[in-house]
């Protein structure tokens, strides 16, 4: 399994095997303040292969930011449910706490030494 894209969105939900996005392909966004949660819902767009069926998949996901190479944020999410096209979406609800404003950068890949997927997320703050 590979992942062929990923985006945040305002909210996302799977119905009739297929993926309802409101409010996507965020490219910034802005907080408060760094005390308030980044809540987004993190869309992930992932292809299969033979070698795929029957076996349950997950997702490493990290955040980094600009204050050091080491991530802010790790979790090991499932891909669930009904696996039976070669295409599938997933999403997942996600709250985060962002330490400093700037480029942050989320990585997903589904095994070690995969180099995943990338993408940047500029945050920003109104105080």
């Amino acid at each position: 399994m590979i992942v062929t894209g990923a985006f945040l969105a305002d909210y996302a939900r799977r119905a009739d095997d297929k993926l309802d996005v409101l409010g996507a392909v965020w490219d910034w966004c802005v907080l408060p303040d760094l005390t308030h949660s980044l809540e987004a819902y993190l869309v992930v767009l992932l292809q299969r292969g033979p070698d795929d069926l029957g076996v349950p998949g997950e997702m490493r996901v990290s955040v980094s930011d600009t204050v050091s190479d080491e991530p802010v944020h790790t979790a090991v999410l499932p891909v669930s449910g009904t696996l039976d096209g070669e295409q599938q979406a997933v999403a997942f609800p996600i709250a985060l706490r962002c330490r400093t404003t700037g480029r942050h950068v989320i990585r997903i890949a589904m095994r070690e030494g995969d180099p995943g997927f990338t993408f940047s997320l500029d945050v920003r703050t109104l105080r």
